[in-house]
Formats: C-alpha cells, structure tokens, sequence
C-alpha cells in the first residue's frame, strides 16, 4: 500500500544525507562498516521461513517495559499501526510484567524490556549515542533497543524499512509495502549514526506533527525545543540566553553580564548563573538529554572590555565555545553527582557568532580570527 498526499510539511533548515550510517553486524563496535545492509536472511526453523504474520494472522506480540517510557510506548504503538498498515494484522502490545521467555513465545522487544535483560545484548550509550539503536533477532524474537528512547523509536523504524518497506519523506508523505506475508527477518544490525541527534528546522505552523514527522526521518523537529520524545531543549528553541540569563531579573543588579542587546561570553558570573539556571532545568526535565544557549537575534556581541580582549585571542565564535564548554561542564558535574548522567549544552552559531573560531596559515599554524 502506499500513501502519498502532496503537502509541504517540513522546511529544512539543512539537508544532511541519512544514506551513510556506521553499522556492524554484532555487538563489537570497533568492527564498523560504511552504508546500509541492503537486507537480511529469513530467519528459518527446520529448514522453514518462519513468518512474523501470514494473512492477517499473527501469533507475535509485541512487548514494552512495565513502567515503559513515553518513547517506548510510542515507539511500540508506531510498530503496531504500520504493520497493520502493511498486513492488516494488528498486533496486541502487552506489558512484560507477565511475561517470561521459554522459547516458545514469539515476541517483538521494544525498548529496555524485561526480556532484552534476559539476552547477552548489551546497550551501550558511548556506542549508540542519542540516536542509534540495536537490532537482533534471537530464538524467533525480536529485540529492538537503543541507549536512549528516540533510538528505540529510530529502530523500529528501521525494522518495519526492511520488514515491510516503511519510508518516510515528509509528515504525510509515507510508503510501506502491501505485505500479506511479512517474514521474521534474521537481524543482527547495530545502527551508529553518521549525525548523532540531526536536527531539521520546521516552521510555527506545522504543529504537533514537526515532531512525528522528523522522527519517522531519523530527526529531531527544531521548532519550540527540537521536541523528541525524550524530553527536548526547553519550552522553546533558538534565541534562548535570555529566556535562561532574563534582563529583568538580573540587569538591574547585574550590568555587566550584558553588552549590545546579547549575554556577556566572559563573565565568570554570568556563567555561574547560567551554569545554575540550567542545572534546575534539568532538575524538573529527569528525560532531557541537551540544552542550547542561543544569542540573541541581532548582528552584536557583547562589547565589554574583557570581550574584546578575548575576542583577539580566540575569535568570537572561540569566545562562545569557551562559555558553551565552561556550561556544561559546570552542569554535569552536578549532574554526575546527583543524578548519574550527562547532557549536552549546544550554541547557535549565528551572525555575529557563526565564524569559526581559528583559522589556519600556509603551515597549518591555528591562528584566532
């Protein structure tokens, strides 16, 4: 079947190819190949294919967490509509409380699942990052897990592209195969993105499918947080130092954090306050995995003194990467001691701050801009 409607949904604000990805075929990660399996064996018993449904009719189902996550509901409610799309056969999704694996069951894993505890198949963030994810096929189940939620969502998506077909281009613009059999395919597929959290910039007026739309095209929606399902940026996206450095709360008190309409990149207590703001966002935000700290939109930076100086030594885009480098630190040094995890603190690089901040000369010598 498929299913084409001509709307433009989603304006990128940059293409990147999603073609090239590093993939193994196990679990070791140094032994990384370039670009996508064209496909997998059947999985057979006996000498048989064995189908994961057969004309309307299937005896797998599919399994989440007890206490799953948002990302992994979604993620497994995804799987459901697609393959009853492509099949008409709907499988039920059932809760691993109950569940325990005997080798007779037939079962598709989604997410951190009582039964992937059962496996030898480990789920390594410093492998998969934000955005990669596992697929592996062991004793007629299924097991489909990234380190994070969104890769658990991006894994089932890349288990029904070789089940049944499934391709994304835009929020309506979606293809899947007629399958009346769908075959168990014999995976052992580690997924290493080539980007790590790509991210496509999508407009105001798009509305809650920015998010479902990037994500079935292995991205995240920038507008309003580059929403995923695993929490987001904050309560919007962008120009954020004064939505986390507010004037009217600390300007009056506090001049010098501020020179021509943007926040001052080296002051050591402005950074203090930034590193102190963010780390009760992510208090109250247990799921969010990164932060960006944008200027302001104009074409200025700050003009204070110590800037300037600084500006001569490392650029303004070197100044700005120094200020992103001291936030983060600052807030997972926290984070590690409280909570065990680490976030990522992002920047714009944007007018007066998108140079980057060190050319090279004829002897390959950095030099500042």
């Amino acid at each position: 079947m498929k299913k084409l409607k001509s709307i433009f949904i989603l304006i990128m604000s940059f293409v990147l190819t999603l073609s090239c990805v590093a993939c193994n075929n196990g679990d070791n990660s140094d032994d990384v190949q370039v670009g996508e399996p064209k496909s997998f064996a059947v999985f057979q018993e006996s000498g048989k294919d064995v189908d994961l449904i057969k004309y309307n009719s299937s005896e797998y189902k599919i399994v989440i967490p007890k206490n799953a996550s948002k990302s992994e509901e979604y993620a497994a409610q995804e799987l459901c509509d697609f393959l009853y799309l492509a099949s008409f056969c709907r499988l039920d999704i059932v809760s691993d409380e109950n569940v325990s694996y005997n080798g007779a069951q037939k079962y598709i894993s989604v997410g951190k699942t009582a039964l992937l505890e059962q496996t030898d198949i480990q789920i390594n963030y410093g492998v998969l990052k934000d955005s990669g994810f596992k697929i592996k096929t062991i004793d007629k189940n299924v097991y489909i897990c990234g380190a994070t939620g969104n890769g658990t969502i991006f894994g089932v998506y890349k288990f029904l592209y070789y089940s049944v077909g499934f391709e994304a281009f835009d929020v309506d613009d979606i293809y899947y195969d007629n399958c009346p059999i769908v075959k168990l395919y014999n995976f052992d597929y580690n997924y290493l993105p080539t980007v790590d959290k790509l991210k496509v910039g999508t407009p105001a007026f798009i509305g809650a499918d920015k998010a479902v739309g990037a994500m079935r095209m292995y991205a995240y929606a920038s507008y309003n947080g580059w929403y995923g399902y695993e929490g987001g940026l904050m309560s919007h996206y962008c120009h954020t130092s004064y939505a986390i450095l507010a004037p009217s709360t600390y300007q009056a008190e506090h001049s010098d954090w501020y020179g021509n309409n943007q926040v001052c990149l080296s002051n050591e207590g402005a950074i203090a306050q930034t590193i102190e703001n963010m780390i009760k966002y992510f208090e109250i935000n247990r799921t969010a995995t990164c932060f960006m700290f944008g200027n302001q939109d104009n074409l200025l930076s700050c003009n204070c003194d110590d800037c300037l100086a600084n500006y001569a030594l490392y650029g303004i885009g070197g100044v700005y990467v120094r200020f992103l480098n001291k936030v983060e630190e600052g807030v997972n040094a926290y984070l590690l001691e409280h909570q065990n995890r680490t976030v990522f603190v992002y920047g714009l690089a944007y007018n007066a701050y998108r140079t980057a901040p060190v050319n090279y000369d004829s002897n390959d010598n950095a030099t500042a801009k």
